[in-house]
């Protein structure tokens, strides 16, 4: 018997042939091929189990994959008589090869049948892969900032990014997480270019690549409202993706590099300490927010503070903490 394997990839046609050899061996040789990932290819006997077949795979270039295994099988001398001594028999030489095809064909009008649901799953499991990152315990080292509460964007932010804002259907302005989550949206096309860096600031210090993302996002828009600088355009104290303050802290690296996203992290984390010293009876997750607070209006401000929930309005446009844990929970269920 033979198996495609689709690999949830797309699949073209499959050959399939099945030869005897002059040394009365039986030759079976199935190949395929499909774009990434590659499809994979297996011959199985009666039983089900794998057999030891060769298997060889090329890649053109418009990166296709093609795939093959042959198995050379020594048929049973016993039971093998020619055609032409049992004319009954060629039945049992063309049951084999007609299995074999019929098997594959009922694979391969099942896999384009459910082509969408193949594609469903695909989605499916990018977002178990998102999920299984979102869970991953070294990102609640100092809370888990998808367990944040949040309310979003404020009106002030809404209204200064009014134009992006807009329902083009409806002409509704969008407001409160759903603003956040837009503005995130508008922002991960240029973010992809930092991806590589967020992700592995993320992971050696320990902190969610979505919340990196959503500083980012809110600082400066992913980089594009920075001056050729690097300084941002409307604070030019502050340097880089994350915008660090040069009166506080001497830059590294250029605007766009991992030392500066190395750095602001670093910064992050030093504040959330700070605010796991400071305020003990709030939770981590309130702590995050603190420090979220603490990263752009100063310890001076959020330290003092008797509820967590005033924190937001001790920063500007009175949403800081809140705009951008919207945005992580946004930037975490898309690829952070």
């Amino acid at each position: 018997m033979v198996v495609l394997i689709p690999n949830i990839s797309e699949v073209s046609d499959v050959n399939v042939t099945v030869q005897r050899t002059s040394s009365n061996q039986l030759l079976v040789h199935c190949e395929s091929s499909g774009w990434s990932p590659k499809p994979l290819v297996s011959l199985l006997n009666a039983n089900g189990d794998v057999l030891p077949a060769q298997r060889e795979f090329s890649v053109g270039p418009d990166q296709l994959y093609s795939v093959g295994a042959h198995l050379e099988v020594e048929a049973d001398k016993d039971e093998f008589r020619p055609v032409e001594a049992c004319p009954e028999c060629w039945i049992y030489a063309v049951l084999p090869i007609v299995f074999i095809i019929a098997t594959v064909t009922v694979l391969l009008l099942g896999y384009h049948v459910n082509k969408d649901k193949l594609k469903k799953w695909r989605s499916a499991l990018w977002s178990l892969k998102e999920k299984a990152l979102a869970s991953d315990d070294r990102y609640k080292v100092y809370g888990d900032v998808l367990l944040v509460e949040t309310t979003g964007a404020s009106d002030l932010t809404v209204d200064a990014n009014k134009n992006q804002l807009i329902v083009a259907v409806s002409g509704q302005l969008l407001s409160g997480v759903a603003a956040s989550e837009e503005l995130a949206r508008s922002d991960l096309a240029e973010m992809a270019k930092y991806k590589r860096d967020i992700v592995s600031v993320g992971q050696s210090l320990s902190v969610h690549p979505a919340l990196i993302a959503a500083i980012i996002s809110r600082q400066s828009r992913a980089g594009t409202s920075l001056k050729p600088g690097g300084f941002g355009k409307t604070d030019p104290n502050c340097f880089g993706l994350m915008q660090i303050n040069k009166h506080y802290h001497a830059v590294k690296g250029n605007p766009h590099s991992r030392d500066h996203v190395d750095q602001g992290v670093t910064f992050l984390i030093q504040l959330l300490k700070t605010m796991r010293r400071k305020k003990p009876n709030w939770t981590p997750e309130q702590q995050l927010k603190g420090a979220l607070g603490c990263y752009i209006s100063g310890e001076e401000k959020i330290i003092p503070l008797a509820r967590p929930e005033e924190v937001d309005g001790e920063t500007p446009r009175g949403d800081f903490p809140s705009d951008v844990v919207a945005r992580a929970h946004w930037f975490a269920r898309n690829g952070y």
